[in-house]
């Protein structure tokens, strides 16, 4: 039996509950809004804007106020140094450090493991379940997939805190059921030299079955030339047939 039909089972009860968000979007919304604003409650920013007393929606929108990433910065700089219960409880060890849009500045976006779990990871799992719902026929998981990302590494400055691309942080804790079907091996996909990371990556896939590709479009398509390069071919389907 096909790899793929026997993983694809996990996924039946989710696509069953993603139905229900078709059918019940604004009832959900509501039930994620409460849910943080439980969750948070306790933080400073949760007692800061009255968490304690916000039910709804419209007493959310009347409470907090928008924030510029400038207006969290101060914020987010103590739970980098490891302070407790700032936006979210508890301590956040990851950082997403992305490209700064103002002043020329990179910005540093918590990670939690709650988010994580919840949000990274499990968009990428309902992602799977709706394309094998599409899919009937897939052998998704029958090979292996190219998962690229960038890379990661600790902030002498904040020495509590690891900051790296946000790709680079769900390869370093992903699910180690994952790494059964993903290729590259972990310490090439976090290489921070893209020009050491590309040839290692093209060498170590040119001769798998790989059935699967995910990550930044123009740094995978830098590493797809390299493998026909290396395999003298013309088209990726003349290197991995099931592709």
């Amino acid at each position: 039996m096909s790899v793929t039909k026997i993983v694809e089972r996990f996924f039946y009860k989710r696509e069953k509950e993603l139905d229900r968000h078709l059918n019940e979007a604004s009832t959900l919304q509501q039930e994620v809004l409460s849910r943080l604003i439980e969750t948070a409650k306790n933080t400073e920013y949760g007692v800061r804007h009255l968490f304690g007393a916000t039910r709804d929606y419209a007493a959310f929108a009347q409470n907090v106020p928008l924030n510029t990433y400038e207006d969290l910065k101060g914020d987010i700089e103590r739970m980098r140094r490891g302070e407790r219960d700032v936006l979210w409880p508890g301590t956040v060890r990851w950082f997403a450090k992305s490209s700064g849009t103002t002043n020329d500045k990179s910005k540093f976006i918590p990670v939690s493991d709650q988010g994580l779990q919840r949000i990274h990871y499990a968009g990428g799992a309902d992602t799977v379940a709706l394309y094998l719902r599409s899919h009937p026929h897939s052998r998704l998981f029958d090979g292996k997939a190219i998962i690229l990302g960038g890379s990661h590494a600790p902030n002498y400055n904040f020495p509590n805190s690891l900051v790296g691309d946000l790709s680079a942080i769900l390869i370093e804790n992903v699910n180690p059921l994952v790494n059964l079907v993903r290729i590259p091996k972990k310490k090439t996909a976090l290489l921070s030299d893209f020009e050491v990371k590309r040839e290692r990556i093209a060498q170590e896939t040119v001769h798998k079955n790989v059935t699967n590709l995910s990550g930044v479009p123009s740094w995978m398509l830098s590493v797809l030339t390299r493998v026909l390069e290396i395999s003298g071919k013309s088209h990726l389907d003349e290197v991995w047939t099931n592709l």
